[in-house]
């Protein structure tokens, strides 16, 4: 990977994304799949925030029991 942003661009004709569920393979330009990929991103991080407020939520309310 390289940090200049423009030699990727002209370079790159296929993203492969590495997450936690798999591999997610995008045929085009680092600015195509930023472009495309950013909702998908964004998402991913509401619903990692959300799994954490939750367990966070649940280990407060197991202390609270004890």
């Amino acid at each position: 990977m390289s940090h200049d942003r423009w030699f990727v661009d002209k370079l790159a004709t296929r993203i492969l994304e590495i997450t936690p569920t798999g591999l997610n393979d995008f045929s085009g330009t680092w600015s195509e799949y930023l472009a495309q990929g950013e909702d998908h991103l964004d998402a991913e991080a509401v619903v990692a925030k959300e799994r954490r407020e939750a367990r966070e939520a649940k280990n407060k309310r197991k202390r609270k029991g004890k």
